[in-house]
């Protein structure tokens, strides 16, 4: 077995000598190819010029780094002929590369448009039938992958596609980070690798080196900010499933437990980051990543891409309670020492999926569980700010807020201070923790025989995000208001998560 490193980032920051050298300081002793500029660029003809040859067998000669494989893309399954045509002689020539460096396998994909299905596998095999014949013959492996937005976009298709060619220079590649794609959202790892079988030669899986982020930075290094890479971050995780099938008479109850665990882990910051007037190395422990208010995202080696701190916090006395001046008020203090709040990347999730059948009717229903993780509400802060806020009136009703277990403080005075974007986020940080009804499915098949077996019809009614039966945040915190790094598990008067119904014909001829 051999465990490569997919040099894609690096590849688009650094000349080929430089690439090759940080894979080996990394301690890694294969390098997977990924389409480069110079070598295999996406879609166009290789390249790879005698001084480019030149240059990457010098770097592997003194690191003893060696390629395992090339990735390509091609549009060898069109969907025009022109298109396919033009792969097919990328093909070639990257087969001559492969021969030539000693790389025993090139790793690629199914590429055509998901639209237009049955034309793309028709070139897909046309191209194959051209192209299996020199690869046998040159001894490489060829491996492919199903990937989102290919003809081919399924697992099992996929396999079927490779084993339908019953060669051994011919195999599958299961990509981690695709999985729940590879199964319409299923998520059944151990059914997707049995399936797979001897065909399962390449396994994908993802430390992530693109993370681009603007910090804030000390005034010492002359900048407000900086765009940085973070380096390295580790994704780690583990996936099970299990499932029960059975039928009485007339009568199947399909099920299927679900259990995922994903995290991320920083293993190295800004490592090369470098002042641009001076040259200097910045050597930042940490990144300020910004957030919203005083609720900020702070990066540092050992945490998450998703770590929440305040720096501010009331004022407190050397006896530990809460400091209240002559005028009855609470003072904020912005020390800049850094609470953590959590991270906002939840431990777990867990899904239970159950479908019954009987005589042609069908109920199924999806439980969803999302466990671990906070998230932080900036409405309900302007809302307490404000006072129109179901909390503001109890406090309010009972006189005021109680702190120190003892004393009594002005609703308003508090609110003010620890309410708005501006205030202190700890008061508004929730559990992520939460389980609901996904969906919910009815439905009706009507028998066959009234359409003199020409055709089938299922009538379905169908809804989503049906039941939010736990969670204590006041909005959903699986919503987000932004795809982005930055705003994450915040938020900032989104718009309620939507409950859907709809109803649903399928026709079979």
């Amino acid at each position: 077995m051999k465990i490569a490193f997919d040099v894609d980032v690096l590849a688009k920051q650094y000349d080929i000598n430089t690439m090759v050298h940080k894979v080996a300081d990394w301690g890694y002793k294969y390098i997977e190819q990924s389409p480069h500029p110079r070598i295999n660029p996406f879609y166009k003809h290789p390249l790879f010029s005698k001084e480019c040859e030149a240059e990457y067998r010098q770097a592997l000669k003194e690191t003893g780094v060696e390629i395992s494989s090339f990735i390509v893309v091609y549009r060898w399954s069109g969907p025009t002929e022109e298109q396919r045509q033009h792969a097919v002689a990328n093909w070639k020539k990257i087969i001559e590369i492969a021969v030539n460096m000693g790389v025993p396998v090139i790793n690629t994909e199914f590429s055509g448009d998901p639209n237009q299905q049955e034309i793309c596998n028709g070139m897909w095999f046309r191209s194959m039938e051209e192209l299996l014949p020199i690869i046998e013959r040159e001894g490489l492996r060829v491996e492919v992958q199903s990937h989102p937005y290919d003809f081919c976009e399924l697992n099992d298709e996929a396999c079927d596609l490779v084993k339908s060619f019953r060669s051994k220079n011919l195999g599958y590649v299961y990509s981690a980070s695709h999985g729940f794609f590879y199964d319409q959202g299923k998520g059944d790892v151990r059914h997707m690798l049995k399936y797979a079988g001897d065909e399962l030669t390449h396994v994908l899986f993802a430390d992530t080196y693109n993370q681009t982020f603007d910090p804030s930075l000390p005034p010492s290094s002359s900048y407000t900010t900086i765009y940085l890479q973070t380096g390295s971050v580790r994704n780690t995780g583990i996936e099970a499933s299990l499932g029960y099938n059975h039928t009485w008479g007339g009568f199947t109850w399909d099920s299927g437990l679900t259990f995922a665990w994903n995290k991320n882990e920083i293993r190295e910051l800004a490592a090369d980051a470098t002042n641009p007037v001076t040259g200097k190395k910045l050597n930042l422990e940490k990144l300020d990543v910004k957030g919203l208010g005083r609720a900020k995202y702070i990066l540092r080696k050992g945490g998450t891409l998703g770590d929440l701190y305040s720096t501010s916090d009331l004022l407190y006395n050397s006896n530990g309670y809460i400091e209240v001046d002559d005028n009855s008020d609470v003072t904020v203090s912005d020390t800049g020492e850094e609470i953590f709040l959590g991270t906002v990347f939840p431990k777990y999730n867990l899904a239970w999926r159950n479908n019954f059948n009987w005589k042609g009717l069908s109920l199924g229903f999806l439980f969803s569980g999302r466990i671990g993780g906070v998230c932080y509400s900036a409405t309900q802060a302007y809302l307490d700010y404000y006072g129109v806020s179901e909390a503001s009136d109890a406090a309010r009703d009972a006189g005021g807020v109680l702190i120190n277990g003892r004393q009594m403080l002005d609703a308003q005075k508090w609110f003010r201070k620890i309410g708005s974007s501006s205030g202190l986020p700890q008061y508004y940080t929730y559990s992520a923790t939460n389980f609901r009804l996904q969906e919910l499915s009815v439905g009706y098949t009507l028998p066959r025989k009234w359409f003199k077996d020409k055709a089938g019809i299922t009538l379905s009614l169908v809804g989503h995000n049906l039941w939010m039966i736990y969670s204590k945040a006041p909005f959903d915190p699986e919503s987000v208001a932004t795809t982005g790094n930055t705003y994450q598990g915040i938020d900032n008067f989104m718009m309620p998560s939507l409950r859907s119904v709809g109803f649903n014909v399928k026709l079979e001829f």
